[in-house]
């Protein structure tokens, strides 16, 4: 599945922008072939119907348990009623179904933050949107005392030796509409 940020009319701004998410299962999610990536969206989650509130996150017992403070995506299987969001299964039942393959392993492109470092993640989906390695996938890069960025892309090194974060000038890409750069249609 692709995404751009912007519809017409709109400037695209940081955030989630531009990328490109390929998920895929070997077979042993139920529901997964016939829906997709459809599956891992529920009422509640961020940028859905009826999303949650924070006292209902905090007070959510799966979500304290994995240390996470909203709702993402997740498979219905993590649920004892995979219509609600609230109803998490145990760590113990959670782990038994990702043993036995029961996930949505998730590859993700992000044009403003993988290309720049020649990266893409690797994560999956079970009972959250996680990295393979139980980590977020973006982490922040400020340092907490100053609010000043821990580590800087330099334009035009080839090699950062270890991992680095790229970070990018504050700009606006209009589609329709005034911003730093405005896009226009090709003839």
């Amino acid at each position: 599945m692709a995404r751009l940020a912007a519809r017409p009319g709109q400037a695209l701004r940081g955030g989630r922008g531009s990328g490109v998410a390929a998920p895929s299962h070997g077979g042993k999610v139920p529901g997964f072939a016939m829906q997709g990536c459809w599956l891992t969206c529920h009422d509640g989650q961020r940028d859905m119907a009826k999303p949650f509130t924070k006292e209902e996150a905090a007070a959510n017992a799966l979500l304290q348990a994995i240390k996470k403070s909203d709702v993402r995506k997740y498979l219905p299987e993590s649920r004892n009623d995979p219509r609600d969001w609230k109803s998490g299964k145990t760590i113990d039942e959670i782990a038994k179904i990702k043993a036995a393959g029961g996930f949505v392993d998730l590859i993700q492109w992000r044009a403003h933050r993988s290309h720049p470092v020649g990266m893409a993640d690797d994560g999956y989906v079970l009972e959250y949107r996680l990295g393979d390695a139980g980590k977020e996938m973006f982490g922040g890069n400020a340092d907490a005392a100053t609010r000043a960025p821990k580590l800087m892309w330099v334009a035009g090194l080839n090699y950062l030796g270890r991992r680095g974060h790229h970070v990018s000038f504050v700009r606006t890409l209009g589609f329709g509409a005034k911003a730093d750069i405005e896009a226009v249609k090709l003839p």
